[in-house]
């Protein structure tokens, strides 16, 4: 986990510093649907679902779900990932504009997303966590990260097409998204690659762990 951890790092800051060059600009053209009627709809849509205060609201609840459940610890950690992310993108907006393209350079009249796009990383935040944590065991675990993931993908594809972002704030914010989120479910002891808690798989005995009897009653005639 640390290099993934790493990795994504790396292109972050890659990210910051790969704005308004000639691939990124090739990039968004690539994408970018111009006057697509239909556009104008689904971006207003994309905008209010992936507006800071709905998707603080999707992680209050999910939060909410959790400690109903009484499972505190989770509830705790799906608000320390999703209100933490937030606060994080939201102040990382603010720090890395000097670093950024001026708007006399920017491509489109559209183009008003700061790095990391906030609606990129605040997707994977919010709808990355609440599937993993809302879920316990396969399949729909598997089933809730896909959806989760494949959602944050459209949602940063989408401000490509609609021409809100740079390719390079889009995929800063899915490099700071994971970054954070995977960061603290693995901090917190959470077990990524198995889908069950990393706490459960020392939770047998040695001699249970490899299907022998332990005769926990004592021996047996």
């Amino acid at each position: 986990m640390p290099i993934v951890l790493a990795g994504l790092l790396l292109a972050f800051l890659v990210m910051l510093l790969f704005g308004g060059t000639e691939l990124d600009r090739g990039l968004l053209m690539l994408v970018y649907l111009n006057a697509e009627p239909r556009l104008a709809v689904a971006a207003e849509l994309v905008r209010v679902a992936t507006s800071p205060m709905l998707l603080a609201a999707t992680g209050a609840a999910g939060a909410g779900w959790l400690l109903v459940r009484r499972h505190w610890q989770n509830a705790l950690l799906l608000l320390a990932i999703t209100a933490g992310g937030l606060l994080l993108a939201a102040y990382l907006g603010s720090l890395t504009a000097p670093l950024r393209p001026p708007p006399s350079e920017r491509i489109l009249p559209t183009q008003r997303s700061p790095f990391p796009n906030p609606a990129s990383a605040g997707a994977v935040f919010v709808w990355l966590s609440v599937a993993f944590l809302l879920t316990r065991r396969r399949p729909w675990r598997t089933l809730a990260v896909s959806l989760a993931v494949m959602l944050a993908l459209a949602v940063g594809i989408f401000q490509l097409a609609a021409g809100a972002a740079w390719p390079s704030d889009v995929i800063g914010g899915w490099a700071l998204g994971l970054c954070w989120t995977l960061l603290l479910l693995w901090l917190a002891g959470e077990d990524l690659g198995e889908g069950t808690p990393r706490a459960l798989r020392h939770s047998f005995r040695e001699g249970e762990r490899h299907g022998e009897p332990t005769h926990r009653d004592g021996p047996r005639d």
